[in-house]
């Protein structure tokens, strides 16, 4: 979060890439049928890397057609799967970078900071689809029933960031 200065929620999901260094290649701005084939192949979008996965070298390419909190959440999944250096594409890796981009969107300690507890709030509050803020009311009433105390991390997330209404 200090690294690439994630402060301010909503989280401005394009700036974040810039800021890591990862080039966002809109499927607008690529040819026709290369356009037609990532869209049935890849219909939200794909991370590639041109050798190895040294951030200067992976790109992300979107679906800008695509609705926008849908984009968003694309953009924050590609994320999630560099950061969690996923190179294969798996059931378990599909899944973590989920989490990884529910989690990156509307992180536990603001939710429970800063938002009120249910849908409609936390999905205009963190600029997230409706399906998306139920998963983070569930995983937050969920954290919230298990009494867990929070992690250094998400300490340093409370203390770091906050939520711009």
């Amino acid at each position: 979060m200090e690294t690439y200065e994630v402060n301010d929620y909503p989280l401005d999901i394009y700036g974040l890439a810039y800021r890591i260094g990862l080039r966002l290649v809109p499927y607008s701005s690529l040819p026709s049928e290369l356009q037609e084939i990532l869209r049935m192949t890849h219909p939200d979008a794909v991370t590639r890397a041109s050798t190895d996965w040294d951030i200067q070298s992976i790109a992300i390419f979107y679906n800008d057609a695509a609705d926008y909190h849908r984009m968003r959440f694309s953009l924050a999944h590609e994320v999630g799967h560099i950061f969690l250096e996923h190179y294969d594409d798996n059931d378990v890796s599909e899944i973590e970078a989920n989490l990884f981009a529910n989690y990156l969107l509307a992180p536990g300690p603001l939710v429970i900071r800063d938002s009120a507890f249910d849908t409609q709030t936390i999905s205009q509050d963190f600029d997230i689809s409706y399906g998306c803020a139920r998963v983070v009311l569930d995983r937050t009433i969920n954290r919230l029933r298990c009494g867990r105390p929070m992690t250094k991390y998400e300490n340093t997330i409370e203390n770091l960031c906050h939520l711009n209404r």
